[in-house]
Parts: structure tokens; sequence; C-alpha cells
């Protein structure tokens, strides 16, 4: 089996590592909705903090500190916001399956929280989609690219459902975790995938 996992909400706790942000985004006098709102507007075209920061307007060389005192945090902070489940289900099948994580996002930015949350060690590829190269075309290049079946877990329905809309042959896991992003978006069509909160949960 190739399990295809996303980042964000699925293996990483995003929400406790994009609070930490918007904290220190509120310190230099935002409001936290501003900052929020600008930050989402990114999330479809690939986030990056020094986006968010330009959006904003945050001076240049205040923008260079704040990001240089984040990435301080995350390479203490980010192996405690992998998921507990996470790293165990990784150690237990990794000899017999083939891990790739599949996420949106800028790829310096996506990159940077794999490498500080130590995943790296656990996964055999990264790969990055964006609004050019959808995480649905890049699915579609690996089942070209392997003869072994895959599993895609998500936590975003609508990635789910463009997986199921393409007729692509993989199954399908849906992350529930608490707080997630994407917990409580509406479903469009048919559920086709298993709801999950915990990687131990998965059944392949």
């Amino acid at each position: 089996m190739h399990f295809v996992f996303d980042l964000d909400y699925t293996l990483f706790d995003t929400a406790r590592h994009w609070s930490d942000w918007l904290d220190r985004l509120v310190a230099l006098g935002f409001s936290r909705e501003e900052a929020v709102r600008t930050g989402e507007s990114l999330f479809g075209v690939g986030y990056s903090l020094e986006g968010h920061g330009n959006a904003l307007g945050v001076p240049e060389e205040q923008l260079a500190e704040l990001i240089h005192q984040f990435e301080t945090f995350t390479h203490d902070e980010a192996p405690n916001l992998v998921y507990t489940d996470v790293v165990p289900f990784l150690v237990a099948h990794k000899d017999q399956h083939q891990f790739t994580i599949l996420t949106f996002g800028h790829p310096d930015y996506q990159q940077f929280k794999v490498k500080w949350s130590g995943l790296g060690e656990h996964i055999h590829d990264v790969r990055i989609a964006g609004p050019e190269r959808l995480k649905v075309t890049q699915l579609f290049e690996m089942i070209r690219e392997t003869d072994e079946p895959l599993l895609f877990i998500d936590d975003n329905p609508k990635e789910l459902a463009a997986v199921r809309d393409a007729g692509l042959a993989i199954s399908l896991a849906r992350m529930m975790r608490e707080g997630a992003r994407h917990i409580d978006d509406p479903i469009d069509g048919e559920v086709c995938w298993q709801d999950l909160n915990s990687l131990n949960e998965l059944k392949f």
C-alpha cells in the first residue's frame, strides 16, 4: 500500500502553529480578524509567512525579524505539533508500505514544516500541490508511476471529492481532527471515504 497523507490538520497540528503566528501579528498592532482574513486570502494561491506579512504591510526589516523568531519557535516546537498517533503509525508500517506527503501551499513554507517537525525521517517523498498542479493532478500522476494501490488521507472533503469525481482508482479517508480547519465543511455528493479521528482507525 502507498499511503498519501495531507500535512496540515492530518499529520501536523497547524491550528496551534497558526495561532502562534497570529499572536505575533497581533502584538505588532494588527487585529486578529485582519490577520486571519489577510492570511486566508492567500491559502488558495500558496500561503507563505513572507506573503502574509507583505499583504499586511509589515515593514521589511521588521518582517524579517518576525519570521526569524517564528522559525526559531518552529524549530523548537514543531515536533510537539505532530499529532501523537502519527509517528507510531509511521514507524509501525514503514517497512511494509510507502509514505508520501501531498500538501498544498508555498513549497518553502510546507517543506519548512515537514523538516522541523521531524516527519521527513519517516516519509519517503514530499509533493507540493499548488494552483497549477492540484492534488488530484498529482494523484493521477502517482497512479501512473506505481503499481501499488494508493490510499489518500486528507481533512478537506473537497480534495477527496475531486479524486472521487475524477474517477481515480484510489482509496480515500477523511481525517477529522478536533478543531481542524475543514471539520464542519459541507460535503457535496456521495461520501465514498472512511471517516477517522486518528490514523489508528484507518482500515486498509
